[in-house]
């Protein structure tokens, strides 16, 4: 496992402000956890936050779930997700409002973008790990939404910010966060990993964070104590991907034989396999 250095952490800390965890989400858990958890007292507190009511609905009745019959109340839609599900769903919407509104309309309208493609590759995260064993969807799906959540916090602290953003993207995966510290000293993989650890995320999905920009070779680790984290940081990428289908013309052909390949191989999914669930997933979305 890898760990951040005191020193650097604290160099971190010093320049970046890690968002809080919020004391509702300590009261959800705390109902959550216990020996027989009451739908409705979890109910009266999503209904404090109107904001978190219409994004709970919203999530039922997304393609995660493809329901025939929408919901309307946060009662009806916590019963269909599940207690689980929920603290995880609300732990990304109140990470995103946690960590605050951009001013500058081009930040604003990239921040927008980015909390959108976050949440789709959450719930598509969640839809792959369904074919899979060893991972439930909810660890997915949270996940797909902190994964890269230093994103935004560098974007809101550093006014320059998209310009490095738009260098790393067109980049390859491993170069993201090396380009960061050549403009900021810091990186969205570090301070997303300190994000987690302040939210009290499990240590598997905060090693996920710290590992999720490592070149292909990451797919052919052996070391079994990281088995889990790799499999979390695969199912995303390949989420990413599918996600890319969704928006682009598909052409995956020459993916599939330089990085995909090896992420497949990790997943125990063949590229037939892939081709089926991807075309499932694209029905899904294009249902709703």
């Amino acid at each position: 496992m890898r760990v951040i250095a005191a020193h650097d952490a604290e160099r971190l800390a010093r320049n970046i402000v890690i968002p809080p965890r919020p004391a509702l989400l300590d009261q959800l858990q705390q109902l959550i956890h216990q020996a027989d958890p009451d739908p409705a007292q979890i109910a009266v507190v999503v209904g404090q936050d109107l904001s978190l009511t219409a994004a709970v609905i919203k999530v039922a009745n997304s393609p995660l779930y493809g329901l025939e019959q929408k919901v309307a109340t946060a009662p009806q839609a916590i019963q269909l997700l599940g207690q689980q599900n929920v603290l995880q769903i609300l732990s990304g919407l109140m990470l995103r409002a946690a960590i605050g509104q951009a001013t500058q309309p081009a930040q604003a309208a990239r921040l927008e973008q980015f909390w959108h493609d976050s949440t789709q590759v959450a719930m598509i995260s969640a839809m792959i790990s369904k074919s899979l064993s060893g991972l439930s969807a909810e660890e997915c799906y949270s996940f797909g939404l902190f994964r890269d959540c230093g994103i935004p916090v560098m974007m809101l602290r550093f006014a320059d910010y998209l310009k490095t953003l738009a260098l790393a993207e067109a980049a390859r995966c491993e170069q993201f966060p090396l380009i960061e510290n050549q403009f900021h000293d810091c990186d969205h993989v570090r301070i997303g990993y300190m994000v987690a650890r302040a939210w009290l995320l499990p240590e598997e999905l905060a090693q996920a964070i710290l590992h999720h920009h490592e070149d292909p070779t990451l797919f052919q680790q052996t070391d079994a104590s990281l088995s889990r984290v790799v499999t979390l940081v695969a199912v995303a990428r390949l989420a990413d991907h599918v996600q890319h289908t969704l928006q682009h013309a598909i052409q995956d052909s020459q993916w599939q034989k330089e990085d995909g390949a090896a992420l497949l191989s990790w997943l125990g999914l063949t590229p037939t396999d892939y081709e089926d669930l991807r075309d499932a997933i694209h029905q899904r979305f294009h249902q709703h």
